[in-house]
Order: C-alpha cells, then structure tokens, then sequence
C-alpha cells in the first residue's frame, strides 16, 4: 500500500510556486510607503506636541509677566506715596526723559527667572486737552483760557492762526456738556450729517486719538499737534513742571504767554536753568521777565516745580515673554493712586 502511495506522489511532481519579480517589487514598496506614511505620522505628532507643550510654555510665562506687571505696579506707587511724604521731588531733567528708574529681579516660583523695569516720568509735560473745558462730566463748559493758550501753541508750531482756532473750537464743542456750537466750532448736528454718522463726545477725552474724529482736524495737522497734547483725566489747565521741562519743549510754556513774547527766549532760559533747578517759581517768572509782559495770577499757577501725574513704563521679561505697560499715577492722592493702565499685546 505504502509503495502504491509513494508512486503516485512523487517529490519531482510536488508544485513549487515561486513569486514573480515584479509582484515582489511591489510588496517592497508597499511596505516603504508604509514607513514614510507612519514616519510623517510620527513627525507631524511629534511637532504637535512640542507646539502644544511651547504654548503652555509661554502662556504660563505671560501670565507671569502680567501678574509681575502689577506687583511692580505696588512697588511704584509705594515709592511715589514716600516720595510725596518726603516732600520729595523728580530731580530736573538734564539727559534722560525717565527721571526714576528701578530694576527689581523676578521669580515666578517655578525656578523661572526673570527681570522687571520700572521707568517714572513726569506725565504733564504736555498740552492737557481736556483743560479747554471746566467743570465735571455733566456739566462741562467752555473754558476761554484753554481755548486761547491752545491756539497760542497750534501757531507756535506753525498752524494757521484760522486753523487753530476753529480746531479748538471744534474740541471745546468736542467736550462739553452742552448743544451749542462755539464760533468755527461743532456738535452734534454737524457730525450727524456726515455720510458715517456720529456723535461728540459730551466728556472728557480719554484718548487724544479722539482727535481725529473732530471737525477740521486732517492727518497733516494731527501730526503735527500729537506730540505736544495729552488727556489726562481732569477739566483743569496744563501745568508745567519746569524742572522738568527740555529746551525743546518750549512751545509749552511760550503758550502761556502772549504772542509778543520771543518763544526762543522760553528755550534759552530752560537751557541755562540751574543745575538743582529752579527753587521757586518766583525765580522762574522773575527769569522769564515779569517787565517784559504782565502774566496773570493764574497763568503764573501754570508753572510748577511740583510733579502731580507720573506716567510709568513698566517692562516684563520671563522666559521668552516681554509684558510691556504704561500707567498713569495721581501722585496728589494719599497714598498715590493708579488712574490708567495701559498694555500692549503680548
């Protein structure tokens, strides 16, 4: 039986059968685009978690940098409080613009270190916009002398005299409280019949920005005006802290005075201003020249040797992440107070 079997399977009739040449080449490159397949796979995962693992990186070390940007906050109105106390004032102005300057190491608690710098200025070195009205929001009107000193300044820095004083009318008309347009001046009524609508304000400016949306203000003379104005948060006239005042900001105190006042005098005596400063503001008007022009009472108040607002510019380095912030201090208040707070997108 076994030899009947054996005959009929014979090992030289067994089917052997063999893959052809390009069915192999295809199974071997089938099995490589497999790999590269998964190796961008891997890649692309890889990538994704390392983005996600950055994000958290740095959104951990900008909610650092801002939670550091208050306590430096603290520190800066602790140090103006004692500084105030003291009797204490910013030392005159001779090279730099920030009169106070800190630095104060930072640590997150989570071994991160970082750094933090404090820079505090005088904030009334400008044209106080909102000085062109009185009062309080709500009933806030016209205030003469602003509108006058506003046009002083707008000629000085060589805007038509026309110009200025229907763009201070407009602003004065910007501001108060009521519906009645100053001569060359706008309300409601005007804006309102423009093809984008609008309205005044009806308070005190915020944002010298604001500006532009006034009757006859273009970009030419917005220009020209943004560098020397200011909003700080009171109806009151600008004053000048002469100490703190560069030869080139001139324009600020010629303002003050009548046209027939040399403004190029206002630059040389701050020029030749003593080296500890002016002790009073007495020596400042006798300097200026009480015979030449006489200066009213409440123009001679303009000029101080006192600073009220501080304006801060805080910056924040943790990590990979810069938190940078500009506040404003009323230094008047007891202890200083924090008015407006400013910061750029981190």
């Amino acid at each position: 039986m076994m030899r009947v079997l054996r005959s009929i399977v014979r090992p030289e009739q067994r089917t052997i059968i063999t893959p052809k040449y390009g069915e192999a080449g295809a199974a071997l490159l089938t099995v490589l685009l497999l790999v590269a397949i998964l190796s961008v796979v891997a890649a692309l995962m890889l990538e994704r978690t390392s983005l996600a693992t950055n994000l958290a990186i740095n959104s951990a070390d900008r909610n650092a940098a801002r939670w550091s940007g208050f306590g430096l906050e603290a520190i800066s109105l602790q140090r103006i409080t004692i500084l105030k106390q003291e009797g204490g004032r910013l030392p005159p102005v001779i090279s730099d613009d920030a009169t106070l300057a800190w630095t104060v190491p930072l640590d997150n608690g989570a071994g991160q270190q970082g750094i933090g710098r404090i820079k505090a200025r005088d904030a009334g070195i400008c044209f106080n916009i909102n000085g062109l009205v009185s009062g309080d929001n709500g009933n806030l009107s016209v205030r003469p002398l602003g509108v006058e000193q506003f046009v002083r300044l707008a000629n000085i820095l060589q805007i038509d005299q026309r110009e200025a004083q229907a763009i201070a009318a407009a602003i004065a008309d910007w501001i108060d409280s009521d519906e009645q347009p100053e001569i060359g001046g706008a309300e409601d009524g005007y804006y309102l019949r423009q093809d984008k609508p609008y309205r005044t304000g009806g308070q005190l400016i915020h944002d010298i920005a604001e500006l532009r949306a006034v009757r006859g203000m273009n970009d030419e003379i917005y220009a020209t005006l943004q560098p020397w104005l200011c909003a700080l948060p009171v109806a009151e006239l600008s004053r000048y802290n002469i100490n703190q005042l560069r030869p080139e900001h001139y324009p600020l105190v010629a303002s003050l005075l009548p046209a027939s006042y040399p403004a190029s005098r206002i630059s040389d005596i701050l020029r030749q201003r003593p080296e500890q400063g002016f002790t009073s503001i007495l020596s400042f008007w006798q300097t200026v020249g009480q015979s030449q022009t006489a200066i009213r009472p409440q123009i001679q108040q303009q000029a101080v040797i006192d600073t009220r607002w501080f304006a801060l510019d805080i910056d924040v380095q943790v990590g990979n992440s810069l938190f940078t912030e500009y506040a404003l201090i009323d230094g008047q208040k007891r202890p200083a107070e924090l008015v407006r707070r400013i910061w750029d997108p981190l």
